[in-house]
């Protein structure tokens, strides 16, 4: 027999659609990765990535029965977290709405500017971006994730997102603007 590693997405799929669970421990650890940076990107912060993670993952299992085996797994799963991410951005809007103001355990990082020292090495260069990333608005994010960091076409991210391939593109150079522009913003500052 076959070890669930060695076998191909369609194949562990059709093995996790009838319950078995080391199956889905493999599509687990395949996706694990891919799918925590999208929503890492999408919400821009860490400990908050990790619990949408096991959400998207719950919801994966729970949702294996209905799952179409001819779709590729990859975009499957990002449309869950994608979900997921939204949902989550619904309820800190809200909850912000009711609190007036920022919860005190978060930072605002409207209102701070990087120090030179923080912008020396390339994993902070990164995680400036991801809070640039963090601040777009809904309707440049998505487009930006899914082209750019997820490798969807236009037409993909498209259909994905209920929109033309044309939308996805102008949003896409749209969040690139923004993105410069703010980064710009925090680095004048210095």
């Amino acid at each position: 027999m076959t070890s669930p590693e060695a076998l191909t997405d369609r194949e562990i799929c059709e093995r996790a659609a009838a319950n078995d669970d080391q199956a889905f421990a493999v599509i687990i650890s395949r996706y694990k990765s891919p799918v925590f940076a999208f929503i890492r990107r999408y919400i821009g912060a860490d400990e908050e990535a990790h619990d949408l993670l096991q959400q998207v993952f719950v919801a994966a299992w729970q949702g294996f029965g209905r799952y179409d085996l001819d779709r590729p797994l990859g975009p499957w799963l990002t449309t869950i977290a994608l979900n997921k991410c939204r949902d989550h951005s619904r309820k800190v809007r809200v909850r912000r709405f009711f609190q007036l103001t920022w919860p005190t355990d978060a930072p605002d990082i409207r209102d701070a500017a990087p120090t030179a020292d923080t912008l020396i090495s390339a994993n902070q260069e990164l995680h400036l971006l991801e809070k640039a990333i963090a601040l777009l608005p809904r309707g440049l994010k998505e487009p930006l994730l899914l082209t750019v960091f997820e490798g969807f076409s236009h037409e993909q991210a498209g259909l994905q997102l209920g929109l033309s391939g044309k939308a996805i593109e102008g949003r896409t150079r749209r969040a690139r603007q923004e993105l410069e522009r703010q980064i710009s913003a925090w680095t004048d500052n210095l």
